[in-house]
């Protein structure tokens, strides 16, 4: 069945008018779009035996107004509604939504009343949505046969509820990541620029006064950051520190021991 698209006939306001409409219902279809990760967003409200374009509905506060008679809806599905309606559009019910908005977004969907019926594609539904940041861990693997230290840092993410592997983000956005497997929010910068910039691409090699920088920098940012490292590597890390300089200590030739 068809949304409506147009005006409501007389007999059709006027029934809609003298009856008691039940709460807001939206059905939504959600599927992957390109650019990947991208979505597609099919939604329309359920009126009784219509579907009707959600352009047609007139806010009223939490509520919304459709031929005189107004439905009452949940906050989060009256949020859906205006996040939607501001989305891209061409048809009235297929909503884009671009890689920037994409975890926003889908985090709201997941978030609706069960007034809402939401079906997914097989790779949207594989998605999962993270409430805690995601968990930074750097492996860092000395390599052989060449002069001077030279690192191979694989940066890649940790789920913090299940402790799975994340993998290294499709997108970011400023509050959110994306990964193949899961959407997250965003983790609180290390603080140090060599290390952020790392966590923002991919694996790579450090070498000479790079790579001890480095070194020193992911031991440093323990516990915010777990870094995995052989230990003859942490051994040479130790060596490598200059020692602090000693504590000197002079006495006030004012006070005297009793």
């Amino acid at each position: 069945m068809k949304p409506i698209n147009g005006p409501v006939s007389a007999l059709a306001r006027a029934t809609l008018e003298s009856a008691s409409l039940p709460p807001l219902r939206l059905e939504c279809s959600l599927a992957e779009a390109w650019p990947w990760p991208g979505l597609l967003v099919r939604a329309a409200a359920r009126i009784g035996e219509r579907l009707v374009r959600l352009r047609q509905l007139q806010a009223d506060g939490e509520a919304f107004l459709y031929a005189g008679a107004r439905l009452t809806a949940d906050p989060v599905d009256a949020l859906i509604v205006r996040t939607l309606r501001g989305l891209p559009c061409e048809d009235g019910v297929a909503f884009r939504v671009d890689p920037e908005r994409f975890a926003p977004v889908l985090a709201l969907l997941r978030q609706a009343s069960g007034a809402l019926i939401r079906r997914e594609t097989p790779r949207i539904a594989g998605l999962r949505v993270l409430g805690a940041p995601a968990e930074r861990v750097l492996a860092l693997e000395r390599l052989e046969n060449r002069s001077g230290l030279v690192l191979r840092a694989e940066p890649e993410f940790r789920c913090a509820e299940q402790g799975g592997s994340l993998g290294r983000p499709l997108a970011r956005t400023g509050e959110w990541l994306v990964f193949e497997r899961a959407v997250a929010p965003a983790c609180e910068a290390l603080g140090d620029p060599l290390l952020d910039k790392l966590f923002e691409g991919a694996p790579r090699e450090v070498e000479g006064e790079a790579a001890w920088k480095l070194l020193h920098a992911a031991q440093a940012a323990t516990p915010r950051l777990e870094v995995h490292l052989p230990a003859e590597l942490a051994r040479a890390s130790a060596a490598a520190r200059p020692p602090r300089p000693a504590l000197h200590v002079e006495a006030d030739p004012g006070i005297r021991a009793a």
